[in-house]
Order: C-alpha cells, then sequence, then structure tokens
C-alpha cells in the first residue's frame, strides 16, 4: 500500500516540501524520553538556535528500514546517520537530529530486533536518539510512514522527505532568524483565497515572535496605495504562539497587489508585512455544473466539494471505496443563484491523483458547466492536498427550460444504439450549427446547418460512437443550448 511505499521519482525531481502541522507552526511542546532513558525537550532545543530533524517511522516499514541503511539500494540510505555524525553534538552542533518510532503499539524491544515482524535492529550503529510514542504522529499530522520533517527556531515545520545530507543541511540552514526582540507581532502567512469573482476574505495568521506577550495589532490591507480593510486584533499570545486574523473582506475587479502589513511599529518591522497577488476570475459559466473525476488507485484518499461564496456547502464527495480505484465519478450539481462560487479538489496523502508515482496509473479530473464549457480540469503527475478553483455563475439554465430555442429541444431515442434524432426550432434565422461532444471534452460530431428557421430535424448515426455520456449542443447566433446523449450499444 502507498502509505509504507517508497518513490524514487519524487528524489528524482527533488524535494517536494509541504508544511504540517497544521499551519506549517508547531505552537505545542513535544518532549520525548528515548530508548535510553535520556529526555529531550524541543522547544528548549529549538530555543537553542538548533534546528530539529524528525523522523517519524515504523519498525515494520520496509522503506523506512531501506533509508535507515547505507547498504539496501536507497539512493540517499543512511543519510540521517551521516547528518548527525556531521552537524549533531559530536559534530559541529548545528543542528538535532531524532528518529521516532510512531506506529500504535510500537515497543523498544521490536527496535531492538528481539520482537515484530521483521527482527530488525534499528538502535545499533545509530548515533542519534531514538525513541518508541505513538501519540506524536496526531501532532504531526502523520499520514504515511516514514513522515520526515524539519522543525525550525521559529517553530516552522517543513516536510522534507527521504533527503540527502546535503539537502537536509541545506534546509536547516534557511530557517528563519531565531527572534531577538521583546515586542514582535510578526505576519507568518496569508491564509485567504488568491482567486476570486469579487470578494475575498483576507485572512493571515499572527504569530508572536517576542519575549513578550503579544495582546494587541492593528492589521490593514491595502491595494495600490490605498487602505481597503483593516482590524483591531486583540488576544494574548506568548511567544511563537499564533491565531488566525480575519481583516476583512474586500471586493475585486480585475487582478490586484494586496498588501498587508501590521500598522505601527516594534521591535522587527521586516515582519511586519505580507504582499499576495489576487486574481480576478472573468470568465462568464452558465447553469448547472458536472463533476467528473477519474480515480487512481487510491479512492480513500480523493474528495471534493463545492461552496458558495458565503462557504456553504452546495454538494461534495468522497472520500471513496477503496475498491472504485481507477472508476468514473460523475455528479452534476444544481447551482441555485448567480454569483461566485469554489470547486476543491482534496487529496488526504498530498499527492493529487498521481498514481503513476506509485507504479500505478494517473487519475484526473474537470468541471464544467451546463453549456459543457470548460471551467478546470486537473490531474496527472499535478501532486497537492487541496486544489480549489473559483468560478461565476452568470446565469441559470436548466435541462428543460430557459427559453423557448431551449424548450423546444429534443433529443430522442435517448438513450440510443443505433441512430439518435435532434429536433429544435429557431425562432429567427440565425447561423447554426450543431456538435457533439464526448464526457472529456473531445469534439465527436460537428455540422453547420448555415442560416436556417423554423423547425430543424437532425439525425445523427451513433452507431461509431462508443458507450457513454455526450453533450449535444446546437449554437444559433451567440446562444448555445446543451442536451445530453447517452449511448448504450
Amino acid at each position: 500500500m502507498k502509505k509504507i511505499l517508497f518513490s524514487l521519482s519524487l528524489l528524482a525531481g527533488g524535494i517536494t516540501f509541504a508544511q504540517v502541522p497544521d499551519n506549517g507552526i508547531l505552537t505545542q511542546n513535544v518532549v520525548i524520553t528515548d530508548v535510553n532513558g535520556n529526555t529531550h525537550d524541543f522547544f528548549a532545543i529549538l530555543d537553542s538556535g538548533r534546528p530539529i530533524i524528525l523522523d517519524l517511522f515504523a519498525e515494520w516499514c520496509g522503506p523506512c528500514w531501506n533509508y535507515h541503511n547505507t547498504t539496501l539500494g536507497h539512493p540517499n540510505g543512511g543519510a540521517l546517520k551521516d547528518l548527525e555524525n556531521q552537524y549533531g553534538p559530536t559534530g559541529t552542533n548545528e543542528l538535532f537530529v531524532i528518529g521516532i518510532d510512531s506506529h500504535q503499539g510500537g515497543t523498544a524491544l521490536e527496535l531492538q530486533g528481539g520482537q515484530g515482524t521483521s527482527g530488525w535492529d534499528w538502535l545499533s550503529g545509530t548515533p542519534y536518539p531514538m525513541a518508541v510514542n505513538s501519540a506524536i504522529g496526531g501532532i504531526f499530522n502523520q499520514s504515511y510512514y516514514p513522515t520526515i520533517v524539519v522543525i525550525c527556531p521559529d517553530r516552522t515545520v517543513t516536510e522534507i522527505g527521504q533527503g540527502s545530507v546535503a539537502q537536509f543541511y541545506t534546509a536547516s540552514q534557511v530557517c528563519p532568524a531565531a527572534p531577538t526582540g521583546t515586542n514582535d507581532g510578526r505576519l507568518n502567512a496569508y491564509l485567504g483565497d488568491t482567486e476570486s469573482c469579487g470578494d475575498v476574505a483576507v485572512d493571515v495568521l499572527l504569530q508572536n515572535f517576542g519575549s513578550a506577550n503579544l495582546t494587541a495589532a492593528t492589521i490593514k490591507a491595502y491595494i495600490g496605495g490605498t487602505e481597503v480593510a483593516s482590524t483591531n486584533w486583540t488576544g494574548n499570545l506568548a511567544q511563537f504562539e499564533v491565531d488566525q486574523v480575519t481583516v476583512g473582506t474586500i471586493s475585486i475587479s480585475q487582478n490586484e497587489t494586496l498588501v498587508i502589513e501590521i500598522d505601527g511599529t516594534d521591535d522587527n518591522v521586516a515582519n511586519n508585512s505580507l504582499n499576495v497577488n489576487l486574481n480576478y476570475t472573468s470568465n462568464d459559466n452558465y447553469g448547472d455544473v458536472t463533476v467528473t473525476i477519474n480515480l487512481d488507485q487510491y479512492p480513500e484518499e480523493t474528495s471534493w466539494n463545492i461552496k458558495n461564496d458565503a462557504g456553504a456547502t452546495l454538494a461534495s464527495g468522497g472520500p471513496y471505496a477503496s475498491a472504485a480505484d481507477y472508476s468514473q465519478i460523475q455528479q452534476t450539481v444544481s447551482i441555485p443563484t448567480t454569483g461566485c462560487f469554489y470547486f476543491t479538489m482534496i487529496d488526504s496523502y498530498g499527492d493529487g491523483l498521481n498514481g503513476s508515482a506509485w507504479q500505478g496509473n494517473d487519475g484526473n479530473y474537470e468541471l464544467r458547466d451546463e453549456q459543457n464549457a470548460l471551467i478546470v480540469q486537473g490531474g496527472g503527475a499535478q501532486q497537492w492536498d487541496e486544489a480549489k478553483k473559483a468560478f461565476k455563475i452568470a446565469g441559470l439554465l436548466s435541462l428543460n427550460d430557459v427559453t423557448a430555442f431551449d424548450q423546444s429541444i429534443s433529443v430522442y431515442p435517448n438513450p440510443t444504439a443505433t441512430m439518435a434524432t435532434v429536433k429544435f426550432e429557431s425562432l429567427e434565422a440565425s447561423e447554426t450549427s450543431v456538435s457533439i461532444v464526448n464526457a472529456i471534452g473531445q469534439t465527436v460530431y460537428c455540422v453547420d446547418l448555415g442560416v436556417v428557421l423554423g423547425v430543424q430535424t437532425l439525425d445523427i448515426d451513433a452507431t461509431s460512437l462508443e458507450n457513454g455520456l455526450y453533450f449535444v449542443n446546437i449554437k444559433t447566433n451567440d446562444v448555445t443550448a446543451t442536451k445530453r446523449l447517452t449511448v448504450a450499444h
């Protein structure tokens, strides 16, 4: 299963960085007692200016074992041992390495090789501390083995994966400088949407970077030098603690650069500002939308939702049963009003639908409106834990009636195995064409009828079409109406 497999292709393109836990900040201290009875206080280590390299593994995990050793074929095998020897306490003492068996029911005896499924000896020849603690996985949102992260002195947590000595050392060296001031509010990250059809909720992650508790801050947002939102935050954050702050809601009608600042001065003004690029979604879509997902071999990781501008969920799906691997999911979602909506694909593992990274096949997804216009598509080699797209519904359509033109359209028999007839009435002399598009957006039939008026009948030979769902598009002047056709031989 994927959770314990390692793909060499991940290293071929370099390290992929992701932040864990939520918001990428370690807000609670971790105190670990290793198998030798020594206690390790994470906050004390970080406060000494040393980053922590944390390896969360399971003693039965084959890829974990291969990475732990230098002789088992892993391209970076034994990297953590070398890292400890060069840069740990017995080396330059620039960082701290620790390995923790985080699976449920783990014991120190298993690490010694005297118990467990494989009898591997994890302790002999390991120069850094080793421990057993099943609670730590929840702190770091661990979902697979091994999970290897760098924790910086400012408490930021970055997943780096099964890297080399050079990659780990580089990651530790780019940690932000340790705090030195007493009063230091820090804008750590932007958490709001970066794409919208209009309204944008401006949310930031405020962190206390100073030694004194942070109790108040005024945060303002600007576009082109003009203030567009502001809030007076109050609270009580100890050093390194964070709070999500809504600065306000703004409206955009074009792409904008948003500047967010802590108003006033403190001991370090360099971390008081964030610049964010906001993208305006200008395309008009119409009617209900159809979600199509071709799953990879890990359907239990995949889910999705559609929400309105107020954050209310209109529809959602998944996670899907493990037996649904490689199957197609298709659902039409009713859109009740015009406005801005958000479609989000979610992968709990963080690799999207990139099944080929795990010796399988990639999946893909798309969202189309009722006129079969493509709103968004993705998948393949793209890797993400969340892929979000804003879309605008400028008009409501229905498969049954919108205008007299749409009401006049009929497609029969439906389903069909051989011939289908498209019948409609053009109420004025108009340039008219008919096309048929399959479920993945390929045009499989198209005919230009020229200028027509009155009732029109067109016979379509479906014998050469594959089984499945099709969209029949009738375009007259600038209006396109769509009906669905199912072919079932």
